[in-house]
This record gives C-alpha cells, sequence and structure tokens, in this order.
C-alpha cells in the first residue's frame, strides 16, 4: 500500500512538472513601421529650470503604437533608477574631454524612475556650437552617461 501511494505521488509530480515536449512558442514579430513607446505613470515633476526638468514615476510601462514619434527621440534625456531607499544622484554635461561643462543636479533622491531631460530651447540655440557632449549620471554608485551631439 505504502509502496503504490509513493509511486502514485511520483506520477503526479512527475505530470504536474512538466515532463512534456518541451517545444517554445515563437514570440510575435513587431511589424517594422511600428513600436513600443514608454509612458510613465503618475509622473511628478521634481526639478525644472532653464536647462532641464527631471521627472520622477512610481512606475513605468509600455505599449505598442504603429509609428514612433521621431521628434521624441531628438532631445537628449537620461532615464534611470531608483530601488530602494534613497541616495545621492549628480548629473552634468560633459564636454568632449569628459570635463564638466555644466553642473546639472546635485540632490538625494528616493525610490522611482527618473527621466532628466535637456530643454529644447537651450538644446537649439546651443546645437551650432557642433560639438559632442555626454549627459553623466552618477546614481548610488552607478554610471550611466547618453551621448549628446550639439550642432549639425
Amino acid at each position: 500500500m505504502k509502496y503504490s501511494v509513493i509511486v502514485v505521488a511520483l506520477g503526479l509530480f512527475g505530470a504536474g512538472c512538466g515532463w512534456k515536449s518541451g517545444r517554445v512558442h515563437k514570440m510575435p514579430e513587431i511589424p517594422s513601421p511600428g513600436g513600443y513607446e514608454v509612458t510613465w505613470a503618475e509622473p511628478e515633476v521634481v526639478v525644472s529650470d532653464s536647462l532641464f526638468t527631471l521627472i520622477r514615476s512610481p512606475r513605468i510601462d509600455s505599449f505598442y503604437v504603429e509609428s514612433l514619434d521621431p521628434t521624441s527621440l531628438s532631445v537628449p534625456s537620461l532615464r534611470f533608477h531608483i530601488a530602494e531607499g534613497a541616495c545621492n544622484v549628480s548629473v552634468n554635461l560633459l564636454d568632449e574631454f569628459s570635463r564638466v561643462e555644466i553642473p546639472l543636479l546635485v540632490r538625494n533622491l528616493g525610490p522611482g524612475f527618473y527621466k532628466l531631460t535637456l530643454h529644447e530651447g537651450w538644446y537649439a540655440e546651443n546645437r551650432t556650437a557642433s560639438t559632442s557632449c555626454v549627459l553623466k549620471a552618477d546614481v548610488c554608485g552607478y554610471r550611466r552617461a547618453v551621448p549628446v551631439v550639439l550642432g549639425r
């Protein structure tokens, strides 16, 4: 009796744990003109001045759109995430020699998803300089950087 209970239990365990064919289903392909766009749930402006705006959101999501807006990619922005607790964040615009050109932000920030975007007016005015810069952030001891090309 004990032996048959063990055999039945092992049979049910094996059937429930996926001893199956091992097929992998193909993911659907994304049509080429469309794509996924990020949306910020309940965003709040943390800091805004003449150079940039920093927004924070408790979560982000994405949704499929038929055609992506190319103007949303033209203004440089830097995204970062703070998972737990508060930590020090510094963001600088560096010149082509990795020297600090403009210090943008030094602040202790709490958890959330953040996006720092350079203001389009300032960015458009300085595009005549034809230089390469880097938007660099030190977030909780980690570095994030995004290239910025001023000028054409």
